[in-house]
Formats: structure tokens, C-alpha cells, sequence
């Protein structure tokens, strides 16, 4: 029969916690090596498909890692506590020795999950040299997506998830070397010890997953981008060189009889050539276009990962988290903490002061109050950590018409139980008006 001692507890906490500490500085890392702010583009319907794509993902990366180190924490404090009760008891019986009752061991200092520092959303409003031969006649608008940033920022979320399903793995590991088969058989303590690693190992390794996935959608949208681009801007140059070369010949068809007709033919000539390239260029926006909403589609399963992995880990948060059940129950001063709160989780600074701002709407002036207006980024940000948007119409649609009129972009930021009912909003965030961003913005303890 296995001895079970309390050294045997304090090593695992010392894994998990390690781990714990481990995770919470990659992802810390991966926020502080991220490039992104208004990298995704604003033409349509690309730029704001992936703006949304991206930062939506890339929110659940970070939730999924930082749960599971909170998680891997809370889990090592518990056993370690375990491992003291153990020794307390075979010290007080006299019949054990006298056991070491060690400190805690540290573990991650998150209380709360981290969320990237940038958003993607907004682009670089470029325009290749010679846009404007083909501007008459292009339907589609130029890709003001900056593609090389895409690319390292895939770069970077692969990077960050090489190692993780390998982690994970030496994890249960050095944790089922210590908390032997024959020990859980022996110990339904252990055993359900054991059940809670599993749980951290498997969101351990799904934040590697997800995050490969991302880095593969983000490496895939950017070698589109970028041959098509390039090719979009070696055609206009080719275009040049041919109406350049009609020009040419129309000065010297003014000296001969007839010139003026042979001018009109060649200006002819340079209008087909212009309007075989825009719908040449128009090709190869709507291949970006394609290209982005299939990465889209992809990145879809990120958020379904996240939720799933996360709610795996409820036994040990003492809670559900991403959980969607609406919050009943609460006052009014619960409610305008609950605010507060949702801001901070959603990135904004916390001396940031807001201000006033004066719109007019449909032809009815308004004032409203941002949340945050990150001038450095042109990107106006609400919160709202409600249950439902409903009720909120007015200001929203204030806010996302100042931000045009400004040439920012909006960006709303809600919990991820909170329902878009409102059919206006709804079309808004459907037409790239407005970016939608789920982030944990409430404990939502249910348990």
C-alpha cells in the first residue's frame, strides 16, 4: 500500500503553482509582444470582419490562459492546505512524527483575466500609388490592412502555443508520478485531486490549441493579403506605363490630319485599359474578402473552445466562467459597481476621464458619455456589463455617429451573457458600423 504523506500534497501545490505562475507570464508576454492597433483595415467587408475576428479570438486566448492559471493557482493553494491539514492532524495524534508545515507556495497574482492592451480594429486608410487611374471605375475599396503585422502577430500566438500541449503533459506527469495510480485508488481525496489536474491540463493544452489556430488564421490572411496586394499594386504601375505610352502617342497623332480622331480612339483605349484594371483590382479585394471570412468562420471555434474549457475548471473556481445565465437580484449601487468593474476587465485605463461629446443623430442633437475615447488608437469604446443591451439604442448609435464623424471606429465591449436584443444594434454590428467584443466582465458566481 502507498504512503500518502504531506510532502506528497505540498509537491504537487509546487507544480501546480509553478505552473500557474509559468502561464500567467507567457500570456503577459504575448500581450507585451503584440503589434496590432489598427492593423485589420476599414474596407469593407474585410477590415471589419477580421477586426472582429481578431480581437474576439484573441480576447479568448487570454481568458482561457489566464483562467487556467488561476485556476492551476487556486487548485495548488487547495491541496497545499490539504497537505497542512494532514500534518497538523498526524502532529496533534503523535503518531506521525513531526511533519513540516511549509508556507504556500506562490502562485500567479491574477485576481482577474488578462485581455490584450490593443485592438486590431481600424486600419491604415492607405492607398497604393496610382489608386486614382482606376479610381472612376473600382467598385471595391483598396485592402488598408497592414498585413505584415497580421503575420507577426500570427507569428507571435503560434509561438506563444508551441509549448503548451507539451506542458501540459509533463504536468500530469510529474503530478501522476507523485499522486500514483495505487494512491488514488487508495485516497478518494487524491483521486478527486487528480480528476481537478486532469481539468487544468486539458485547458492548458486547449489554450495552446487555440492560440495555434489563431496564428494560422492570422498566417493565412496575411499571405492572401499580401500577394494580392502586391499584385494590385504592380498592375497600376503596369497601367501607368500604358497610358503613359497613349499619351505619348496622342501628341504626336495632334501633328497628322485626323489627329483628333485618333486622340479620341486612344482616350478610349485608356478608359477599357482603366476599366479592365479596376475590375482586375476589384478581383482581387473580393479574394481578400473571401479569404477573411473563411479565417472567420475558422476562428468561430476559438470562442466555443474557450467557453468549453474554461466551464471545465467551475469546481475549482467556485464559479462559471463565460457563463451566458443573465444576473438577477442586483440594486442599484450593485449595479453601478458591476460598471466599474466591466470597465477596468475591458481595458479602460483607470485614470482616464471621461467627457462629453455633442452629436447629432438623425437630426436630433444629442450629448453622450464614452466610456473611453482612445484618441491614439481612433477607436471609441463602450461597456456595457448588463444582461441585455436593450434600452440602449440612443447612445450607442450617438456614440458610433461621432465616431464616424471623427473617422474613428466603435467598438462595444459587453459580458458574455449579454443579449444583442435590439434589432438596430444588431444591424449595426452586422454591417461593421460597429465592432461586438464578449469579455468576461463580471464573476457571474453561481455556484
Amino acid at each position: 500500500m502507498t504512503k500518502i504523506t504531506p510532502e506528497n500534497y505540498y509537491a504537487v501545490a509546487a507544480k501546480l503553482c509553478a505552473a500557474s505562475t509559468q502561464l500567467a507570464m507567457d500570456v503577459k508576454n504575448l500581450d507585451n509582444a503584440l503589434d496590432v492597433s489598427q492593423s485589420a483595415g476599414t474596407y469593407a467587408s474585410g477590415g471589419p470582419t477580421w477586426a472582429q475576428s481578431f480581437d474576439q479570438s484573441a480576447s479568448d486566448v487570454f481568458e482561457l490562459g489566464s483562467t487556467t492559471a488561476i485556476a492551476a493557482r487556486e487548485l495548488g493553494y487547495l491541496v497545499h492546505q490539504a497537505g497542512l491539514n494532514h500534518a497538523h492532524a498526524e502532529n496533534e495524534s503523535g503518531g506521525g512524527g513531526n511533519q513540516p508545515t511549509p508556507p504556500t507556495p506562490q502562485g500567479c497574482t491574477l485576481e482577474t483575466n488578462l485581455h490584450p492592451s490593443q485592438h486590431a480594429v481600424g486600419g491604415t486608410h492607405e492607398k497604393p500609388d496610382r489608386w486614382e487611374l482606376i479610381a472612376e471605375y473600382v467598385t471595391k475599396q483598396w485592402a488598408d490592412c497592414d498585413e505584415g503585422r497580421i503575420d507577426s502577430a500570427g507569428k507571435q500566438f503560434t509561438s506563444f502555443a508551441n509549448s503548451k500541449g507539451a506542458t501540459a503533459v509533463q504536468l500530469w506527469n510529474d503530478i501522476t508520478t507523485v499522486f500514483t495510480d495505487d494512491a488514488q485508488h487508495q485516497s478518494p481525496e487524491v483521486n478527486g485531486i487528480v480528476d481537478e489536474v486532469a481539468a487544468v491540463c486539458r485547458s492548458l493544452r486547449d489554450t495552446g490549441d487555440a492560440a495555434s489556430a489563431l496564428g494560422t488564421a492570422c498566417s493565412e490572411v496575411h499571405r492572401v493579403a499580401n500577394i494580392d496586394k502586391s499584385t494590385g499594386r504592380t498592375s497600376l504601375k503596369i497601367l501607368d506605363l500604358i497610358i503613359k505610352s497613349y499619351e505619348i502617342d496622342k501628341i504626336a497623332a495632334r501633328r497628322l490630319p485626323f489627329g483628333s480622331w485618333i486622340v479620341r480612339q486612344l482616350d478610349e483605349l485608356i478608359k477599357t485599359n482603366k476599366i479592365a484594371y479596376a475590375r482586375g483590382m476589384d478581383k482581387l479585394i473580393e479574394g481578400i474578402n473571401g479569404t477573411v471570412d473563411t479565417a472567420a468562420k475558422s476562428n468561430q471555434g476559438i470562442y466555443s473552445l474557450a467557453t468549453g474549457s474554461t466551464q471545465g475548471l467551475s469546481s475549482i473556481l467556485n464559479r462559471t466562467p463565460r457563463q451566458t445565465n443573465p444576473i438577477r437580484n442586483r440594486d442599484d449601487r450593485d449595479n453601478d459597481a458591476a460598471g466599474k468593474r466591466g470597465e477596468q476587465r475591458a481595458g479602460v485605463p483607470g485614470n482616464y476621464k471621461k467627457r462629453w461629446v455633442r452629436v447629432t443623430v438623425n437630426g436630433v442633437p444629442r450629448i453622450v458619455e464614452p466610456d473611453y475615447i482612445d484618441r491614439a488608437n481612433k477607436n471609441v469604446v463602450e461597456v456595457k456589463n448588463t444582461n441585455e443591451i436593450r434600452g440602449n439604442y440612443d447612445q450607442i448609435a450617438a456614440e458610433t455617429e461621432w465616431a464616424r464623424q471623427q473617422g474613428f471606429t466603435m467598438t462595444l465591449v459587453v459580458d458574455h451573457r449579454t443579449v444583442i436584443n435590439d434589432p438596430r444594434i444588431q444591424a449595426m454590428i452586422d454591417s461593421g458600423q460597429i465592432q461586438l467584443i464578449r469579455k468576461e466582465l463580471d464573476d457571474n458566481d453561481d455556484i
